[in-house]
């Protein structure tokens, strides 16, 4: 009996059956089994006989019926990185949401305060979407090195289910990779421009954005592994740490790595400026920022505009399409498919009973996400 409660057919009975007869005689390790082809091993597994193309073509169709009925498809699937569900990961995935849903009311439909999603990211010059009309025997220029625009954008949702969008558009040629383009100097320029913005426009917001290296950087120096002992006791000193005397310089060091989320991110005293709150989104979890799709709708503009001669034609479509393409209604249905996925994560976190101060060097780098 399937899944879902429903008999099963002759036919997939007979399947099962051979399929564990065959595995069960260790069929699988024989020399005769290297020499077959795979549609003779196909074959012998499911007890066809010998797959001649027409009967190839029938039983081929029966098994996708089956896999149909199970439910399954034949697709890419839903690719997660293998830290997704790690316990850190997940204990500071449910801080995150707790500040998130402390913003809303209304059965968590509405944002009490303004809420912001900002990020950054690149379009190609030769950017293409992955299925388009090519000329027989034509050549496509696959995008991934090259010239590149950099773009940083951010959208507002209002408590009224209103919204309304930011953005510029950086450009930076003969570059490969847009995250050595765009340094920490360059985010926190802009990010001041940003938030002197929001605090005339709208007043007290949530910052939603994720942990980039160039989102998080330190207001001083934090001593590393390479650090001199001296470094390490005058940094602790200078932060009025107590400690023995007779300490090694991996307890010293340890110690420093404890006390460092006493020093803040440049973003978070910016934002502090204008009384406003920053919240770093959980790692791999891309699904919780609208301004993914926004993306995805800007950078298709790109690709369905056909070929750009220079970077300043793909920022100019970029722009063009964020003013045209990325409406209040497509920002408000972007933000609900990510509050969506929000609450299926908070009821699947509700039971996990995860101890805070349990986290590792990478977790714990993003303790004070929020202000």
């Amino acid at each position: 009996m399937k899944w879902n409660g429903t008999p099963l057919t002759d036919n997939e009975k007979l399947m099962i059956v051979n399929v564990y007869n065959y595995f069960s005689n260790d069929n699988s390790r024989t020399d005769d089994h290297r020499k077959l082809t795979l549609r003779k091993r196909v074959a012998e597994v499911l007890g066809l006989g010998s797959m001649r193309k027409d009967s190839c073509k029938r039983n081929f169709r029966l098994l996708l019926r089956v896999l149909h009925r199970l439910e399954y498809y034949f697709g890419q699937g839903d690719c997660r990185n293998i830290l997704h569900e790690s316990p850190n990961n997940v204990a500071y995935r449910c801080r995150y949401l707790c500040f998130h849903f402390a913003n809303l009311e209304d059965n968590n439909d509405v944002p009490r305060h303004p809420e912001v999603f900002l990020d950054e990211s690149y379009c190609y010059l030769h950017h293409t979407s992955r299925n388009t009309w090519v000329p027989h025997q034509g050549v496509i220029l696959v995008p991934g090195h090259g010239p590149l625009v950099v773009i940083f954008g951010a959208i507002v949702v209002f408590r009224n289910g209103s919204s309304n969008k930011l953005y510029d558009a950086n450009i930076a040629p003969n570059q490969v990779d847009y995250h050595g383009n765009f340094n920490a100097e360059i985010f926190e320029d802009l990010f001041s421009t940003l938030c002197k913005i929001l605090y005339e426009n709208y007043g007290p917001v949530s910052i939603h954005m994720d942990g980039a290296s160039y989102h998080k950087r330190w207001v001083e120096t934090i001593p590393s592994s390479n650090a001199k002992k001296q470094d390490l006791i005058d940094w602790l000193n200078a932060h009025e740490i107590s400690f023995s005397s007779d300490l090694k310089r991996p307890e010293l060091l340890e110690l420093v790595q404890i006390n460092k989320e006493k020093v803040p991110f440049s973003c978070i005293k910016i934002a502090e400026q204008y009384e406003l709150k920053v919240s770093f989104t959980p790692p791999y979890h891309c699904e919780l920022q609208p301004i993914e799709g926004v993306w995805a709708v800007v950078k298709g503009e790109v690709a369905r505009s056909g070929s750009h001669p220079n970077l300043l034609s793909v920022r100019n479509t970029l722009l063009d399409a964020f003013k045209k393409k990325v409406t209040s209604q497509v920002i408000i249905g972007l933000w609900r498919r990510a509050l969506k996925n929000a609450k299926k994560y908070l009821e699947s976190d509700e039971d996990s009973q995860l101890i805070d101060d349990e986290l590792d060097e990478y977790s714990s780098s993003d303790k004070d996400h929020v202000i």
